[in-house]
């Protein structure tokens, strides 16, 4: 994204008036960014290279209200649809890196350089305005430097949200020939994977389900249908953590389905089952349920 890359710096002034950079970021699903900005740094999100009040946009306040809180607003000096404590995190010294990511039916935005990582606060949109352009600016005395330090596409991004309804949202691609992969989820309990012979999660499909973090984040099990009986099962108590992201693998070699913490294969297992007619898996889908929203991240697959 080379004339991103070129505008290496801006400068915005205290008058609240935003700089728009000229190319589209429709190919694109987030940003990273830096400000030197001492409170009142603004970042809009458009689908028009317009800041007027009436267009559909969502504008981002970072260190607003004297460097103590932030803000997402689906319009111009909107009302704040999330927010959160911002503890002094602007500096009118030093350059602060932050990320704000769109393609979800929603915008999420963080600290630091990886998307998805130290979320500050997010806001599911159910009628989402599309985001085509980026723009900055500084308010209420402070002026601000912007550099634009990468943007990233869905596949870049690679993380998968979920609400609290149960919905499996499957992968693009099938798994293929693989028997094993490591991922990450954050969710508060109540967090499903689904791996099955076909893209469905029909009741009466051919599939596992695996369940972690259920029964009030206490117990996980494996199931051999949705909703089906538990087969296998493990106390868990405080696995997942709806704060950060937890790592966990899962194997289906050899008719025999195993699931553990951490991001290698066959250590740390805390429950297994094997199936004597071993369902075929081809495709991978996650959900959380029971009111708990989730953030998921395919770290790895392989065969074993």
């Amino acid at each position: 994204f080379k004339t991103l890359e070129d505008l290496s710096e801006i400068s915005t002034s205290d008058d609240y008036h935003f700089h728009f950079f000229p190319d589209s970021l429709e190919a694109f699903s987030a940003v990273v960014f830096q400000v030197k900005a001492s409170n009142d740094a603004h970042v809009l999100l458009s689908s028009a290279p317009t800041d007027d009040k009436a267009a559909p946009v969502y504008e981002i306040v970072l260190g607003g209200w004297s460097n103590t809180q932030h803000a997402i607003r689906k319009a111009k000096q909107g009302a704040n649809l999330a927010s959160a404590d911002a503890s002094g995190l602007l500096s009118g010294t030093e350059f602060r890196t932050f990320w704000a990511w769109w393609d979800h039916g929603g915008v999420t935005v963080g600290r630091g350089e990886e998307v998805g990582q130290q979320e500050l606060m997010g806001f599911r949109d159910s009628a989402a305005t599309p985001v085509r352009h980026l723009a900055f600016a500084t308010g209420l005395g402070a002026t601000g430097r912007w550099r634009v330090k990468d943007c990233k596409t869905a596949a870049d991004v690679g993380l998968v949200p979920t609400d609290g309804d149960y919905h499996f949202h499957f992968l693009p691609e099938p798994i293929g020939t693989q028997t094993a992969m490591v991922f990450q989820v954050k969710a508060a309990n109540d967090a499903h994977v689904l791996l099955s012979s076909k893209p469905s999660d029909d009741k009466a499909a051919d599939l596992y389900e695996i369940v972690l973090g259920g029964w009030s984040n206490t117990k996980s099990a494996i199931r051999k249908s949705k909703q089906g009986s538990n087969l296998a099962s493990a106390d868990t108590t405080g696995f997942l953590n709806k704060d950060e992201f937890r790592l966990f693998w899962v194997c289906w070699a050899h008719g025999r389905i195993s699931v553990g913490k951490g991001n290698v294969v066959k250590q740390q297992e805390f429950m297994s089952y094997a199936d004597p007619s071993a369902t075929a898996v081809r495709h991978v889908a996650f959900a959380t349920g029971l009111g708990a929203s989730g953030l998921w991240r395919m770290k790895d697959s392989k065969t074993i």
